[in-house]
C-alpha cells in the first residue's frame, strides 16, 4: 500500500504543524491495522530526522501502557520532493486534550476537581512508567495528550522528542521543549542566543511541564506571567491564588510541580510517593505470626453418577466446583484492620437515615479491637476528613463516637468527592495495618459534580492499597445502585441495599465478619474443556456473573464454602463401551494474606454410558440444589436488565417462568431453594411498573441477585452467613438497639 498516495487522496489532515512538518489523518477504511486508523505523516529531510520520527513509534510500540498512545506500526516512504515520509499508525482517539480545553474555554465550562485528579493519576502513572524505563518525554503539553471524552481516558502521544536517558549520563538535554510549558532552566537557556544544551534534570523538567499543563486545565488558559523569567516563583504563586474553585490540596500539588528551584522539585516517581498524614495514630509492633494452613481447597464433581451418550438422549448435566475456606475460630483474628468510613451527609440524609448510619457505626466500633483503626470522611458537594485513623482503644472509641454524633445532613451530593478523599486518606497512611476496608454510605444520586462513575472506578483501578476491600451501603429508594454496585464489585467487596431500620445491625455484623476474616483475595476460577477427552463435550452455560468461563469472586472468608455451577453436554458419539474420562480442567488462582499467589489445577472425571432408553443415573442432591440456586439468581439478573429497559411485562413473565421451574424441580422443600423462590416472588412486586421500579427496585435486584450468585450474606439472605459473621451479630444488635433506646 502506498501511504503517500492514500493520504494525498484524503480531503485534508486533522492536524498540521509546520514547525515539525507533521500532518495527522484519520483514515476511515479497512487496512492491515484495523477497520480505521490514525496516520501521522512526518516529513524528514535527513536520515537523522527520519530516525527521530521512528523513535516515537518505537518507544510506544516497545513499551505499551494503558495511558500511552497505542502504536500499531510504522513505515518509511520516499518523499517525491526529496527526503522521506515516516508514517506512524495508531488506534483512533476522539480528540486531543487541547481541543477539549479550547472547547471548554469557549463555553466557560470548567473541569471538576475529580476529573483533574483522574487526569493527573493517569498521566502520572504513564510518566512513572517511562521514568522507570529511563525515557524522558520532553514535550508534555495538552496538545500531546489524547482524550476519549466518553470515559475521560487519556493517552500521552508525540514521542518525537523523547530520549532514552542513560543512568550514568550527565543531566544534560537539548532544548526541545515547547517554550510556554517548559521549565525555568530550559526557558532561560532558550532565551540566551546560541545555547543548544543546558545542564538540567530532564525528568524534573517534564514534571514542570506537567504542572504547567494542569494550571492550563485548572484555569482554561495559560497565564502570561508564567512565561516570564524574572521573579518567576512570585508570578507562579500569584497565578495559583487565582485557582479558587478547587481545593487547597490540589493547588498544593500544582505548587509542588511548579517549584522553580530544580533541586527541590520532585521527579515523577517521587510525586507518586504520597505525603503521609502525620496525625494518624501509629500501630504497635506486630507479634510473630504462627504458621497458617492453606486458605482454600478445591473439589469438582459432576451432578450425575452416569451421563448418557446415546442416539435417543444426550444428558445436559449440572456440574459444580467447590471452594472450601479454612476453618477458623470466630473469635480469633489473624490481622488488624484499617477502616475508612465515607458518609453521605447531604440534605436527603437528614433525620432518620443519618441516625441509622450513626447507630450502625457506633455498633461497629464496639466490636473493633485496639489494633484496629477507623477514620471518617463526610461529604455532600464537598468532602471533609473528620478525623485521622484512630485506634479503637476505649479512649479512641469514645472519641470516634463523639465525632460520629456531630455529623449533620445538608447540601447537595457528589459521591466522587467523598470516595476519592477516602482513597486518598488510605493511600497516605504513615503506618499500615494488615487489611484495609472502605465503607461507603449513601442514599442518593449525584446532584452536584456530574457523573461519579468514571473518576471513581478509574481511581479505584489505579489504587495499590494491598489487602483492600470496598463495601457500599445504599439507603432508601432513590440511590445510585449501579455506581455503588460497581464500586463494590471492583473493590472485591459487597453492595447492600438497606430499606428498613431493623436490617442495619445485621448488615454491619456481616460486614465486620467479612472484613476481619478474609483468607483469600483476587480469587479466580477458570473452567475449560480438555482437548484430548474421548467424548467431546460442550459447556452450554456458565453461571458466573457475566456468563464467562472465568468466575471472578469477591474475597473468600474463613469457614465459607463457595459453589460454582456450569452445565456440561456431551455430543453424541457411538461408544464401544461405558467409560470414565477426564473432561474438564479447573484452574484456581488466588492471593493469600501474605501476598503470595497460588495456582491449583483439578480435572473432573465423567462416567459415560450408552444405554438407550435408560434414565440418567444418580443425581447428586448437593449439585442440583446449587444449580437451582444459581438458576434463580440468573432469573433475577435477566429480569433486572429487562426492567432497566422499561420492559416490565417481559421481566414479570421471566420471573413467573423462574418460579415454575424451581417449583417443579423436586427440590422445592430444600431451604436454599425456598429462599430463592421467596426472593423471586418478592421481586415480581418491583417490576409491575416504572413506579414500583423507581422505588428501589434496581437496588433490591442488585443486592439479591449478587447475594445468590456469590453466596454472600445480607439481611435478606442470612442463610449464607459464615460463623464469623454470626459471631458478630449478638453484640452489634445489642449495641444498635441500646443506642436506639437512648
Amino acid at each position: 500500500m502506498n501511504w503517500t498516495r492514500t493520504v494525498q487522496a484524503l480531503p485534508g489532515p486533522l492536524y498540521f504543524n509546520s514547525y515539525v512538518r507533521t500532518r495527522i489523518y484519520h483514515l476511515k477504511q479497512p487496512t492491515v491495522y484495523g477497520p480505521e486508523v490514525v496516520v501521522k505523516q512526518v516529513s524528514c529531510d535527513t536520515e537523522a530526522q527520519a530516525q527521530t520520527a521512528e523513535n516515537e513509534a518505537r518507544t510506544a510500540k516497545e513499551h505499551p501502557h494503558p495511558h500511552i498512545f497505542e502504536c500499531l506500526g510504522w513505515t518509511r516512504e520516499p518523499d517525491p520532493a526529496g527526503g522521506f515520509f515516516v508514517y506512524i499508525f495508531s488506534a483512533p482517539m476522539p480528540m486531543s486534550l487541547m481541543e477539549d480545553v479550547e472547547r471548554r474555554a469557549r463555553q466557560a465550562l470548567y473541569y471538576r476537581e475529580e476529573e483533574l485528579l483522574s487526569f493527573y493519576l493517569q498521566l502520572l502513572d504513564a510518566l512513572c512508567h517511562l521514568q522507570t524505563l529511563g525515557i524522558a518525554h520532553r514535550d508534555i503539553k495538552p496538545h500531546n495528550i489524547l482524550l476519549n471524552p466518553a470515559d475521560n481516558h487519556l493517552r500521552i502521544c508525540d514521542f518525537g522528542f523523547a530520549k532514552l536517558i542513560h543512568p550514568q549520563a550527565p543531566l544534560e538535554g537539548s532544548l526541545l521543549f515547547t517554550l510556554a510549558y517548559c521549565s525555568p532552566a530550559i526557558r532561560s537557556a532558550r532565551l540566551k542566543t546560541g545555547m543548544n544544551k543546558v545542564q538540567h534534570d530532564v525528568y524534573k523538567s517534564d514534571v514542570f511541564s506537567l504542572g504547567m499543563t494542569f494550571v492550563h486545565l485548572s484555569l482554561l488558559l495559560l497565564p502570561e506571567p508564567l512565561t516570564e523569567l524574572p521573579n518567576l516563583q512570585v508570578y507562579i504563586e500569584q497565578e495559583l491564588r487565582k485557582i479558587t474553585r478547587f481545593s487547597e490540596k490540589w493547588v498544593d500539588q500544582l505548587r509542588l510541580m511548579l517549584t522553580v528551584e530544580e533541586a527541590r522539585r520532585p521527579t515523577f516517581l517521587e510525586l507518586r510517593t504520597p505525603v503521609l498524614y502525620a496525625d494518624d495514630e501509629v500501630l504497635p509492633p506486630l507479634q510473630d505470626e504462627a504458621e497458617v494452613e492453606e486458605p482454600l481447597s478445591l473439589t469438582v464433581k459432576c451432578g450425575l453418577q452416569y451421563v448418557r451418550v446415546s442416539q435417543q438422549a444426550v444428558d445436559e448435566v449440572p456440574c459444580m466446583v467447590s471452594l472450601k475456606a479454612k476453618d477458623q475460630d470466630p473469635e480469633m483474628r489473624e490481622y488488624g484492620l484499617d477502616l475508612m468510613c465515607v458518609i453521605d451527609r447531604s440534605g436527603s440524609m437528614k433525620g432518620r437515615k443519618m441516625a441509622l448510619v450513626q447507630r450502625s457505626l457506633v455498633g461497629l466500633i464496639g466490636r473493633l479491637g485496639d489494633r484496629d483503626r477507623l477514620a471518617i470522611v463526610a461529604f455532600n458537594d464537598k468532602a471533609e476528613r473528620k478525623c485521622p485513623l484512630i485506634r479503637c482503644t476505649d479512649e479512641g472509641k469514645a472519641r470516634l463516637q463523639t465525632l460520629i454524633e456531630t455529623i449533620q445532613g445538608g447540601g447537595h451530593t457528589c459521591i466522587a468527592r467523598g470516595f476519592l478523599m477516602g482513597l486518598e486518606v488510605l493511600k497516605r497512611r504513615q503506618s499500615l495495618n494488615q487489611a484495609v476496608s472502605l465503607l461507603l454510605f449513601s442514599d442518593g444520586k449525584n446532584t452536584s459534580g456530574g457523573d461519579s462513575t468514571a473518576p471513581c472506578l478509574s481511581t479505584l483501578q489505579q489504587c495499590s492499597l494491598g489487602k483492600f476491600s470496598v463495601y457500599t451501603f445504599g439507603y432508601g429508594e432513590t440511590l445510585d445502585a449501579r455506581l455503588l454496585e460497581a464500586l463494590a464489585e471492583q473493590g472485591k467487596g459487597q453492595f447492600q441495599h438497606i430499606t428498613r431500620e431493623a436490617q442495619i445491625g445485621q448488615v454491619f455484623a456481616y460486614t465486620l465478619g467479612n472484613a476481619t476474616s478474609v483468607v483469600a483475595r483476587n480469587v479466580q476460577v477458570s473452567i475449560s474443556l480438555l482437548a484430548d477427552c474421548k467424548v467431546p463435550c460442550d459447556i452450554t452455560k456458565m453461571y458466573s456473573k457475566d456468563c464467562s468461563n472465568v468466575f471472578a469472586l469477591p474475597d473468600v472468608h474463613a469457614n465459607e464454602q463457595k459453589e460454582l455451577v456450569f452445565l456440561l453436554k456431551p455430543r453424541y458419539l457411538p461408544l464401544p463401551k461405558n467409560l470414565s474420562d477426564p473432561v474438564v480442567q479447573i484452574t484456581l488462582t488466588y492471593t493469600d494474606n501474605e501476598g503470595v499467589e497460588t495456582t491449583t489445577n483439578a480435572n473432573m472425571n465423567v462416567k459415560f454410558f450408552t444405554w438407550d432408553g435408560h434414565p440418567a443415573g444418580g443425581q447428586d442432591a448437593v449439585v442440583y440444589r446449587h444449580w437451582y440456586r444459581v438458576r434463580g439468581a440468573d432469573y433475577l439478573r435477566e429480569a433486572r436488565e429487562l426492567a432497566s429497559q422499561q420492559r416490565f411485562a417481559e421481566a414479570n413473565a421471566l420471573l413467573s417462568n423462574g418460579t415454575e421451574a424451581l417449583q417443579a424441580s423436586g427440590y422445592v422443600a430444600v431451604p436454599l431453594v425456598q429462599a430463592v423462590l421467596r426472593d423471586i416472588t418478592q421481586a415480581k412486586e418491583l417490576v409491575q411498573s416504572n413506579t414500583t421500579w423507581e422505588r428501589g427496585g434496581d437496588a433490591h435486584f442488585a443486592s439479591i441477585s449478587y447475594a445468590h450468585f456469590s453466596q454472600s450474606a445480607t439481611a435478606l439472605t442470612s442463610q449464607y452467613a459464615s460463623r464469623q459473621q454470626n459471631a458478630q451479630l449478638p453484640a452489634i444488635l445489642e449495641q444498635t438497639e441500646s443506642d436506639s433506646s437512648r
